[in-house]
């Protein structure tokens, strides 16, 4: 969740360049290094589209959570990129890849729409 999901790529830029774990391709990047003219850090509600068919959602889906985050995950397969999200830019905010699962947003904080996802991983 959040900085979970930021770990499970190869590297990130966060406080210095630090490895992560590698389970999905790619690097965390700040949304600072794309001139955005928006408040960073990116907080308060947003939709994410389900671009394909999640473990907890199907593909066209929009889902509103809640987001805290100054950086994001460039992932390099677009497969297990699950989950889009645009402030200024689009960016992923969903990846899963056989049994491994993130998200960009809280769902601790996404009230009812948090609550669902930790059910249905709760099922799983």
């Amino acid at each position: 969740i959040c900085l979970g999901m930021q770990l499970l790529l190869n590297k990130s830029e966060e406080y210095g360049n630090h490895s992560g774990l590698g389970f999905i391709n790619g690097e965390v990047v700040s949304f600072k290094n794309e001139n955005l003219n928006l408040p960073i850090p990116h907080m308060g509600w947003n939709d994410v589209e389900i671009s394909k068919k999640s473990i907890f959602y199907k593909e066209g889906v929009v889902q509103n959570f809640y987001f805290v985050h100054g950086f994001y995950c460039k992932v390099e397969d677009p497969q297990t990129n699950t989950g889009s999200c645009h402030y200024g830019i689009k960016f992923c905010a969903m990846v899963e890849r056989e049994n491994v699962f993130g998200c960009q947003f809280h769902p601790e904080k996404s009230q009812k729409f948090g609550m669902e996802i930790y059910k249905r991983f709760n099922e799983l």
